[in-house]
């Protein structure tokens, strides 16, 4: 299980925000974020999203824990998934140990017919390389949309706003690697 709800609070904590002033600068309410830090509340990827712009950090920040094992092997059952209760879309870590250089290499299963909404700017310097495992995907990138099938790759900066739909009768998934490039590795 994440432990969003802790991360979140100690974000908030630490920029000295009360709830509902949290609550003022993301859109989320008061009431939800408190059970979201108390572990009650499963998120949607959007509102980590609404969150982590309006705590000045990334969803990144707030879903992946760092590790750094010289090997690290993770079977599928391990991976960090984080599922949207409202359109069943599926978000996998597959690299912790690269969170700590600003590195997330991240799956994404999107049920027929789901909407992944649009997905706020990212700070500056948050690059995203999106590639189509299989099925198909409608994307938008600032105004600009994009198809995408089976193979295709885009990448672009994540300072505009973002999203995608899979409009087929198929599930797709994509894998997507971020780069945030205000990580340094120490």
């Amino acid at each position: 299980m994440i432990e969003v709800g802790s991360r979140i609070r100690a974000q908030r904590r630490a920029l000295g925000l009360t709830l509902a002033q949290l609550g003022e600068r993301s859109g989320v309410s008061r009431a939800m974020i408190s059970e979201i830090e108390l572990g009650r509340k499963n998120p949607t990827i959007r509102v980590v999203y609404d969150l982590a712009r309006a705590l000045n950090t990334t969803i990144a920040d707030l879903l992946d824990s760092p590790a750094s094992p010289a090997v690290e092997v993770i079977g599928e059952g391990d991976r960090q998934v984080l599922v949207d209760p409202e359109s069943g879309v599926e978000r996998h870590l597959l690299s912790p140990a690269l969170v700590s250089r600003g590195v997330h290499v991240l799956l994404y299963r999107i049920p027929a017919g789901a909407d992944l909404g649009d997905f706020p700017p990212e700070p500056v310097g948050v690059l995203k390389h999106v590639t189509l495992l299989n099925g198909l995907i409608e994307g938008r990138v600032g105004g600009e949309a994009v198809t995408l099938r089976a193979g295709d790759s885009i990448t672009f900066p994540a300072d505009t706003e973002h999203g995608g739909r899979n409009p087929g009768d198929a599930p797709a998934e994509v894998l997507i690697v971020v780069q945030d490039a205000r990580h340094r590795v120490r």
